[in-house]
């Protein structure tokens, strides 16, 4: 006697699909169900797990597996993509690999955080309060929930890491908020505090970032910090085409520019204890240059034309010999203190 041949897949499927054409559906169905039907009563639970095929309960079979892929074949992250429904049930890790494929789906996913952080005052009250702010750099990342949301997102990838710069970027150059330069520059440090390899070694910017926050921290850029900072842009290739756009926004950073321009005066300070010419001054030139590229960010980011500022003599000529001149003038009064200056440190970054 023949063994019975179970008519599963296409077997199956095959002679169905033919007998449903040469006969009457209902009558078909009802005579293969009698012919092919399981006889043992064992089977009747089995039987009834039928309908829970496309529900919740085994949806997670597939989506457990496919979590533990490294790549996950490119078929099913289709089919994932279609659905949207399943794939706002999937975990992260195969979000991302969603993403990566489809870039829009991604962008949709960071531009209400971007907004939120706009609108977010707590945020803004920290960069308008910079000196009194006890918050160290690192606190400061820790704390920003829209970073925080942005690195879950990312993960390890690459790919949705220069995604999300991309969108900063488009942001920035929209609406001028120097806020998003601050996150450009966080989203750095954060690869950084996590030590997360794959990005920071296609990262140009790393260590530029990781100068300037040394400074913010210390309040101050050194001369030691002057010449790391020279040496960084005579050896990697910053200041050309689109590193140039990433430049500028990590110096455009409120944090970066008030660093810089209490830096300036706190050179303008030494000159005149050392009776030296603003212009003869080095290190002034160097962060006068840096703060130059800073307040051209966003129509580098906007305009795309990667070309670095003319150096301004009427700062070196003029504005610093007047600072010099109110500085002697008034230490024949009184010591001089470098927070009397704000007025003019504010119409300075103007």
């Amino acid at each position: 006697m023949e063994p019975p041949q179970f008519k599963i897949g296409l077997i199956g499927g095959k002679e169905i699909s033919e007998k449903l054409r040469k006969e009457e559906p209902g009558k078909a169905i009802l005579n293969f169900q009698k012919s092919h039907s399981l006889k043992e009563k064992k089977s009747d639970p089995a039987l009834q797990l039928l309908s829970l095929h496309g529900i919740e309960e085994l949806q997670s079979i597939p989506i457990k597996t496919m979590q533990s892929q490294k790549k996950i074949p490119m078929k099913f992250l289709r089919e994932l993509e279609s659905n949207k429904e399943l794939a706002e049930k999937c975990p992260f890790e195969i979000k991302r690999q969603i993403w990566e494929i489809n870039k829009l789906s991604f962008h949709n996913e960071v531009y209400p955080l971007l907004q939120s952080f706009i609108l977010d005052t707590s945020q803004r009250d920290l960069r308008l309060d910079m000196m009194s702010s006890e918050l160290r750099p690192s606190k400061r990342r820790e704390t920003n929930p829209v970073l925080q949301k942005l690195l879950t997102l990312i993960g390890t990838s690459l790919p949705l890491y220069q995604s999300t710069i991309e969108v900063v970027r488009l942001f920035y150059s929209k609406t001028g908020d120097i806020g998003l330069c601050t996150l450009r520059s966080e989203l750095v440090m954060a690869i950084h505090d996590l030590q997360i390899t794959e990005l920071i070694n296609n990262e140009e910017c790393h260590d530029l970032a990781w100068i300037f926050d040394a400074c913010i921290k210390d309040g101050i850029i050194s001369t030691k910090r002057i010449k790391n900072l020279e040496n960084l842009f005579h050896t990697k290739s910053l200041l050309n085409n689109q590193s140039l756009e990433d430049v500028t926004m990590l110096i455009r950073d409120p944090f970066a520019t008030w660093t810089l321009i209490r830096s300036v005066f706190a050179q303008i300070e030494y000159l005149v204890e050392n009776s030296i010419l603003p212009s003869n001054d080095e290190n002034l030139k160097g962060l006068t240059f840096l703060l130059q590229l800073g307040f051209v960010a966003r129509e580098i980011v906007k305009t795309k034309q990667y070309s670095i500022p003319p150096e301004d003599s009427d700062l070196l000529k003029n504005f610093y010999p007047l600072i010099v001149h109110l500085i002697l003038s008034d230490q024949k009064e009184s010591e001089i203190n470098i927070s009397d200056y704000s007025e003019l440190i504010s119409n300075f970054t103007k």
